[in-house]
């Protein structure tokens, strides 16, 4: 992963018996756009796309989670969860940009304002 400020975004959900845990490592650009994103599909009440087996479990900001991440932890996290490459997720975590986009709430130039 290239340097810079880095943030952590955590998913984490618990549906029943049933935990969802996730996360991604981004750098400020890109987590300000995936939390953006978030936003305005929890105020759309839109639905996770990767959970279309599982009973409908709409977006919540609550289960979202940003936090700046010193290098130094970027680089032990990717060690312990074999990160390859930028913006790898590791567990369930949801692609809020593309769903997002899929549900008509943003458009692809929007990355742009980000």
């Amino acid at each position: 992963m290239n340097r810079g400020s880095k943030y952590i975004i955590i998913f984490t959900r618990q549906e029943s018996d049933i935990s969802f845990l996730g996360f991604s490592i981004m750098d400020s650009k890109k987590a300000s756009q995936y939390m953006k994103a978030v936003n305005k599909l929890a105020e759309d009440n839109c639905i996770i796309s990767m959970c279309d087996t599982i009973d409908d479990i709409i977006y919540d900001t609550n289960d979202f989670i940003k936090m700046k991440v010193a290098s130094s932890e970027v680089d032990i996290l990717q060690k312990i969860f074999n990160i390859e490459q930028d913006e790898e997720a590791v567990g369930f975590f949801p692609d809020a940009v593309t769903d997002a986009y899929d549900n008509g709430l943003s458009e692809e130039n929007e990355d742009d304002e980000y």
